[in-house]
Formats: C-alpha cells, structure tokens, sequence
C-alpha cells in the first residue's frame, strides 16, 4: 500500500514516541517530537509564508535536524523539496534561485534580500519547536504522481540537472533501500553523507520509513567525532562513499577493526568500490555484512549486492527488485542479449522507480526517457542467475584497433596488485598517432619503487595483451568531485590538454 515518508513519520511518532529519531551531536529528536515539529513547520509554512500544494522550495542540505522538519513540514503541505548543497556560495545560491523561481529558499546563508525571498532555516525551527498559534492544517495525502522533490546531480557528466522524482517513485526507492540492505526500525545509523545527493537522501527517507534511528554527521572529516557518535549512539549501521571507506582503511589500518567492530552492516554506494577494498573489508570485518549499492539521481538505488555473502560475484553490482525491468542495447537502440561480456549493451531500465523527467529540460527528458525507458550511461550485461556486471560508461569503452577495451577491467586488475592505492583508467588520445584513442592508467601507489614496467608485466598476467595500458601515469592523488567520485573528465583533460592536476581531499 503506498505510503508517503511523512505518513510513515507520523505513525512512527505515536508507535516509538520516546524512542530517538534523528540525533546530531547533543541534540536528541525522539519520534514524537520529529512528527510535531513537522506539523508546527507545516502550520508555520501555510500559514506565515502562504506555501501550498505544488509549490516549489529551496532548502540548505545541512545535516542538521533542522533540515529534516523543513523538508518534511513542506511535503506535509505537498510542496516540491529541492534540497542544494550547503556549502554553495551566495552567488550561486541567487542565481539558482533566480533558475528555479522557488516560492521561498530556506537557508542560513546572507543573500540579497532584493532579490530573493529568503527564510533563516535556524529561524523556523526554532519556530517548529514552539507550537505555533495557528491551526495545524490537516494532512492531504497526494497523488503518487505529484512531484515529491528535485535532485540536481553533480554534474560529471555535462551541466547540472534536476532529476524529478514523484511521491510514487519515492515509495518504491525507499522500499528497495530498505529490502536491499534489510533495514528495520532497530536500525541505528551512522549518516554522514551530504543530504543533497540521491545516495544521502534515500537512506535519510529509508530510516524515516520504518522507523529507525539517523546520526546526523558531517563527512568524515574527524575520525574522533566518528568514533565518540559510534559509541554514543551504539550505532549498528552505516553508510558511506566508496573514497571515504578506502580512505579510513588505508589510515587507520589494524584501528579500523577496532573501531567499526560494533557495526552489524555498511552500505557502499555513490561509486565503485574496488575488489581489493571490497576484498579487505571482508577480511578485516567478518562480523558485519558490507552491501554494495548501485544508483543514480534519475533511479534511486537499483541494484544491490550482500558483498559478504556473494564472494563469488564480488565485481557485480548486484541483483534488481522484480518489479524493475533491465534490458540491453546496442548504439542503435536495439535489444541486444546482454547475457554475457561479449553480448554487453548500454542498460536501461524500467518501474516506477525512476523520475517523472529533468526539471525544466524537455529535451533531454525524451532523450533519457524513451519509449518509457531509462537510458543509463553504462555497459553491461547479466548473469542467468541475476547478478549484472558493469564494464563501465558507454562513452568510456576503449576502441583500440578494433578491438573493445573496458577501463573497469584494466582497473579491477591494477587494483589487485597490493602496491596500488587507487587507481583510473580513462580513453586519452594516443599521442603516437597510431590509434585515435588508447588506455591510459593513472596509479597511485604506496610503493614509490613500484615502476611502468613492474605493473604492466603484473597486468599482463591477468589481461590480453591487446587490453593493457599504453600508458601508466604515476600520481600522487586521484581528483575527486563533491562526491568523491573519480573526476575522469579531469584526467582527460590532464592527459589530452597538458593541464594541471589539482586535487580535492577526501
């Protein structure tokens, strides 16, 4: 039976009353207090600033309760969320807004009241603390149609873009979350992920859903404050970026047991874990099951993968839900079998996943939504027992002299090699003139001994010959974007144009 986030909210409020809902350092929300202040903020919106069913608003994704009262007091009334990311500049912040043409932006962030209409996100919820004067306007449940929020992407692609998602959509993207990684309202959750991102968001909803318990954190930044909120709240979960996980184990090396014990599972998504990393955490971590998640703004998370106890397809993505339809195709659009490597098509998928269309982008909506189809960027192909492996993006596979080349390939065999740290393979011009494009493999390594001729005899006793790098680029870090995802479009751009490789902390 369909049901909204905030109905789930609502009736949790009354079942686990008492129980914490969403923590964030001393700040403690019990279920019953999250559900009033949704409705103060709900009779606050209708109220002071006139919000209404179908209107649009912007809101700061701080990982704060704050965040959560706001967003769901204005789904509580049917309004459309766009979460935007907390560190955006005021400029930027006024020029998306003047894009978007919101009814209000909740933010704490100074803007130029001249030009925006501009709410202090710490105002209202203060003022969802205290119940309002004004009558709680009862709840109207919508249609599962109506346009629940907007996640713009990160844009590694091209230009940002506002992937709509229905309330509908939202239903079935918690429900997979949920089953995907066996969620259940003893749940206690470690969440520092950006609230403005697909990954972030769905397991905030997720947790709402069925009634579990969120700590609220900002990255990974102090792995003190990680292990004082792990103790604290006696976390069993938690959910993280493929970089931030192999970053702390790297780091904190034999510590990283020590710390993470308590956990009884870790959701990965937002990018690809290698199979070293993968490999490690089962090794280091036998008592808590690692689930590798694959999704997209545009889907929500789709495939899902108990690393733990699938060692055996350990470079899959995953399995998908029933109700979700994966095909393949070729470049001319037509079914291909993508039942094994050499039948791999770009996927698509279909169900009532996947968004409504991009905000404002009619034309590149009916590119991405044909004939009811979800176009993905991705080559692959599925196992007869479910499981879909990624060769990696369309536009990434390698034409070397006729022959297909696929980057993630070239890298799950770099990575396997215990002196790589983190690696990248991209499709760069071949400066020699004799192919157009060619493998070039960018290494970070912990062994500054380890040399091109060390790796690629190494390589070559796990690949064909004509898959191997033509060239290896030895660095100190790979660039990542807000996400922490591999930023191949620098890489290009360092490789093809001679520029500068600057990177971002992870």
């Amino acid at each position: 039976m369909f049901k909204t986030i905030v109905e789930a909210i609502l009736e949790n409020g009354e079942i686990y009353s008492d129980k914490p809902a969403v923590c964030f350092k001393n700040e403690i929300v019990s279920w019953a207090q999250l559900s009033r202040f949704i409705k103060n903020g709900a009779s606050v919106l209708a109220n002071d600033y006139k919000l209404q069913k179908g209107d649009v608003i912007l809101i700061s994704a701080l990982s704060k309760p704050e965040f959560i009262a706001a967003y769901f007091a204005a789904q509580y009334l049917g309004a459309t969320v766009i979460p935007v990311d907390k560190t955006m500049s005021a400029e930027k912040l006024e020029n998306f807004y003047k894009f978007v043409e919101p009814k209000i932006i909740f933010t704490n962030t100074k803007l130029n009241e001249n030009h925006v209409n501009a709410v202090s996100l710490k105002d209202f919820y203060a003022k969802t603390i205290t119940p309002p004067q004004e009558i709680v306007p009862e709840y109207s449940k919508p249609n599962k149609e109506d346009i629940a929020e907007i996640i713009f992407t990160t844009g590694t692609t091209g230009n940002p873009k506002g992937a709509m998602l229905s309330y509908g959509a939202i239903y079935n993207i918690t429900l997979f979350t949920r089953d995907g990684v066996e969620r259940n309202n003893e749940c206690i959750e470690l969440l520092p992920l950006p609230l403005n991102h697909s990954f972030g968001l769905r397991v905030l909803r997720t947790l709402l859903y069925v009634g579990g318990t969120i700590i609220l954190q900002n990255g990974f930044m102090f792995i003190k404050e990680t292990q004082a909120n792990l103790q604290k709240f006696n976390c069993n979960g938690m959910s993280i970026v493929p970089a931030s996980l192999e970053k702390l184990q790297r780091t904190l090396g034999n510590d990283f047991y020590e710390i993470f014990k308590q956990l009884k599972y870790v959701e990965v998504s937002a990018g690809s874990l290698s199979i070293q990393a993968k490999q490690n955490f089962i090794d280091t971590m036998p008592n808590t099951e690692l689930h590798n998640v694959w999704g997209s703004s545009e889907s929500g998370g789709v495939f899902f993968l108990n690393v733990t106890k699938n060692l055996n397809h350990i470079a899959s993505i995953g399995k998908f839900p029933e109700s979700v339809k994966v095909r393949f195709v070729d470049k001319n659009g037509d079914f291909v079998p993508g039942d094994s490597e050499k039948t791999a098509g770009r996927m698509i998928l279909q169900g009532e996943m996947q968004m409504s269309g991009y905000f404002k982008m009619p034309e590149l909506t009916k590119e991405t939504l044909k004939g009811g189809w979800l176009q993905t960027s991705d080559l692959a192909y599925k196992t007869p027992d479910g499981f879909v492996y990624m060769l990696g993006r369309v536009d990434d596979i390698i034409n070397v002299g006729g022959e297909k080349v696929s980057p993630v390939e070239i890298e799950n065999a770099c990575m396997q090699n215990k002196s790589v740290r983190e690696c990248a393979c991209i499709a760069g011009n071949d400066k020699t003139g004799e192919f157009e494009k060619i493998p070039v493999l960018f290494v970070a390594s912990n062994d500054s001994n380890l040399t091109e001729q060390d790796l690629i005899h190494d390589l070559s006793l796990k690949l064909e010959q004509w898959k191997l790098p033509k060239q290896i680029v030895f660095i100190d870090e790979l660039p990542r974007n807000a996400m922490k995802k591999i930023d191949k479009r620098k890489l290009q751009s360092v490789w093809n144009n001679g520029e500068n490789l600057e990177t971002n902390p992870v």
